[in-house]
């Protein structure tokens, strides 16, 4: 050890006296910079990534993975040639007298681990300040240094291991930079794309959250690379087996380490590591994989019995994101010796009693329900021994898990989430679930950081009291809720008849009060009822609530007043988006219309032209224009709308469309999306105002639009949508009259 430690210094002693460690050293720090490149982002992004709409995908995690992957290929090369210099000057004889070349191997590793790791570090604060103007508001230092860490420094080690453990096998250069090369190319086949466990120098993200900080995928991918370091260590520890000795060949030289029964050791140590971390891994259940339908449904469970009082109290430790509950039932009345429930995979029951006396249970995955399967969850029995009444008490913890069905589908997507800014879980990771099982009364006590709002159903809990090691307990009755907690700001919004609330991160704070955003929701919302009709779907709620989420959780939705979008809909990207006006908030209120058409109003048919956008952007236009003027939508929405239908028209491909075939299929599909677009977002709004003209004003084209939101109806209307012949039956117009030249 103290040799190859004093190896080690030499090694590296050596490289900083070199000027090509420091040209390498420059490339890597540089190529970081290509990640801010939009062209190479555009053309080479979709390899890695699967969205770009968070800035700290756009600024952090693309810039840096980036930088890693190729600061890992130029690493890798760099220490294969250096592997390859004794043997080029002839001196490796000479070299071996004087330390085994085991050891000489190691310490050259060694060294080049110390200097890529110092690159990383000088990466990471020569690019802080540029995150930091990039992300504005949304810089979190924290994320900054986790991000980073994760997206660049792990593949670059890993690779140094691969490449070192690969010149000691082949003692080739060229065999060893082909197979370096060919390994990460076959990362982004189809077959291994989405794995984060085979995504070795680069990692794969679908999305993280800005405002609430995406701890679980953080966590994932930790994981991820300690399993590939540990597993590729183990490599590395074998490669030395075919170190040449006594001037052996390949196999004569195996043949004599193989004989050393210490140096299996290490292997066996690294090797078993990896081996157990994938098999105990908490983040993807081991479910089935199985095809998974909407048209799945929940069985009605038989009647089972009836509970007087339910009581759940859940606490979480937001480090590891793992919970653990107690769930307590009063049980008047059970039918049969078997209690069935369901629960969340990776939440596993601890302890069942019944009146004190524990009672046998046992959970596996439904193997006959594929929406079970799909969605996470496990089958549980209870059996109560012939007992009919009394305290029913369960124990349960552990960290919710994603289906394995969805994650080799979609690759992993965070529909449960614990961190320190952020949880999110549905009713089955908060409280095991008996259907069949009638209740009379059920409350929920979460226990959540100081600073957290927690919501059930998008609507603020009610506060208990403050626990003696700094959390806040909370509660909510009735059914099983679905929780949200963050750090959210509460506004109230001015609406009359329901009280309106919208919920917000905290860093969305200056925003929020810069651009009015809660005018631009009451805006909307007056606009909309005094136009249309009242919304939708809120009849049987006594409030509204807009509801900020984690980009954790794609896209929205809404139901019984409460409505939910990812941050999407407030991200750098959206509130710059060219389609949606000229102040920030209009990208907003864009989102929130959609409540009307879409969502919790009248859900439209997309033809590839009539579309509930190109609605959303007229009714946008109307708005914008009774707010700011004719002068001022005329400006940002119909010139802009005009120019890009004159440029669609000019088209040569729009005009041919029968050439469009004798292109390749990427250009094909850019130019269908191009289309596609500019009908949604400029055409229809342009035969809209055709219509409005047509009609003879605004006041005509609004009772147009009233029946189709009257008629439309809200929710279940996506199998029959409104259709575009539906407009033109109401108003009595024809496709002709509202052609665009």
């Amino acid at each position: 050890m103290r040799q190859t430690l004093r190896l080690t210094g030499a090694e590296l002693r050596r490289l900083l006296k070199c000027k090509k460690t420091y040209l390498l050293i420059c490339i890597n720090i540089l190529s970081v910079a290509l990640g801010y490149s939009g062209f190479l982002k555009k053309t080479f992004g979709v390899y890695l990534f699967s969205d770009f709409s968070s800035a700290g995908m756009s600024y952090i995690i693309y810039p840096f993975c980036l930088g890693g992957l190729l600061g890992s290929l130029i690493g890798g090369a760099g220490l294969i040639l250096e592997a390859n210099r004794n043997k080029k000057n002839a001196i490796l004889g000479m070299v071996k007298t004087y330390a085994k070349e085991e050891r000489i191997s190691t310490a050259r590793l060694l060294s080049h681990i110390v200097i890529v790791t110092g690159t990383y570090i000088l990466s990471a604060a020569v690019y802080l300040p540029v995150v930091m103007v990039k992300t504005e508001y949304l810089f979190d230092f924290r994320l900054y240094l986790l991000y980073t860490f994760i997206s660049m420094l792990p593949g670059i080690l890993i690779t140094l291991l691969l490449c070192e453990g690969l010149y000691l096998i082949s003692k080739s250069v060229t065999v060893s930079l082909i197979v370096m090369v060919l390994l990460t190319v076959a990362q982004f086949t189809p077959f291994i794309e989405n794995n984060v466990f085979f995504r070795w120098n680069a990692p794969q993200f679908i999305e993280v959250s800005d405002a609430f900080g995406s701890f679980g995928i953080v966590r994932f991918q930790l994981y991820t690379r300690v399993i590939l370091l540990c597993a590729f260590i183990a490599f590395y520890m074998l490669s030395r087996f075919f170190v040449r000795e006594y001037q052996f060949g390949f196999l004569r030289s195996l043949g004599i380490h193989c004989k050393r029964p210490l140096k299996y050791i290490p292997v066996i140590l690294f090797a078993g590591l990896a081996t157990i971390l994938v098999i105990k891994e908490p983040f993807i259940d081991h479910s089935p994989v199985r095809e998974w339908s909407m048209d799945n449904t929940y069985e009605e469970m038989p009647y089972q019995g009836e509970a007087l009082k339910m009581e759940t109290d859940v606490s979480f430790n937001t480090l590891l994101g793992t919970l653990s509950g107690r769930f307590e039932a009063d049980m008047k009345e059970i039918t049969d010796d078997d209690l069935q429930f369901c629960i969340h995979s990776g939440i596993d029951v601890k302890k069942v009693t019944l009146d004190g006396e524990a009672l046998a249970y046992e959970t596996d995955y439904d193997y006959e329900d594929n929406d079970n399967l799909n969605l996470a969850k496990q089958k549980g029995v209870i059996h109560t021994g012939g007992k009919k009444s009394g305290k029913l008490v369960i124990e349960y913890g552990g960290y919710p898990a994603i289906s394995n069905s969805i994650y080799q589908k979609d690759g992993y997507t965070f529909y449960s989430s614990i961190g320190p800014d952020y949880i999110k879980l549905e009713s089955e990771t908060l409280v095991p679930e008996f259907r069949g099982l009638m209740q009379d009364e059920s409350s929920y006590y979460i226990n959540v950081p100081s600073d957290h709002v927690p919501t059930s159903w998008g609507y603020v809990m009610e506060k208990v009291s403050e626990n003696p090691d700094g959390t806040v307990k909370w509660k909510t009755d009735g059914y099983a809720p679905e929780i949200i907690s963050a750090p959210y700001r509460v506004d109230s919004i001015a609406y009359p008849d329901l009280d309106t609330v919208f919920e917000y991160g905290n860093r969305y704070k200056n925003l929020v009060e810069e651009n009015h955003m809660d005018d631009a929701v009451s805006d909307v919302m007056n606009f909309c009822d005094s136009h249309y009709g009242k919304l939708k779907g809120s009849a049987d709620a006594n409030s509204i609530c807009i509801q900020q989420i984690s980009n954790d959780y794609s896209g929205g939705g809404a139901g019984y007043g409460w409505v939910y979008m990812n941050e999407a809909f407030m991200s750098p990207k959206a509130l710059h988006d060219k389609n949606a006006g000229g102040n920030l908030n209009e990208t907003f209120m864009h989102e929130i219309i959609h409540l009307f058409w879409g969502y919790m109003g009248c859900w439209l048919d997309d033809d590839g032209l009539w579309s509930a956008e190109g609605l959303t952007v007229y009714t946008t236009y109307r708005i914008i224009k009774e707010k700011y003027g004719e002068l001022y939508a005329k400006k940002y929405y119909v010139d802009r709308w005009m120019e890009e239908v004159r440029h669609q028209n000019n088209n040569f491909y729009f005009r041919h469309p029968e050439y469009l075939d004798r292109l390749p299929e990427s250009y094909r599909a850019n130019i269908t999306e191009s289309e596609q677009t500019i009908n949604k977002y400029s055409r229809m709004p342009l035969m809209l105002l055709a219509a409005e003209k047509k009609l003879g004003g605004e006041k005509a084209m609004d009772d147009v639009l009233k029946q189709l939101y009257e008629n439309g109806g809200a929710f279940g209307t996506v199998e029959n949508p409104t259709t575009f012949q539906d407009f033109l039956d109401v108003s009595g117009l024809t496709k002709e009259d509202l052609e665009i030249e």
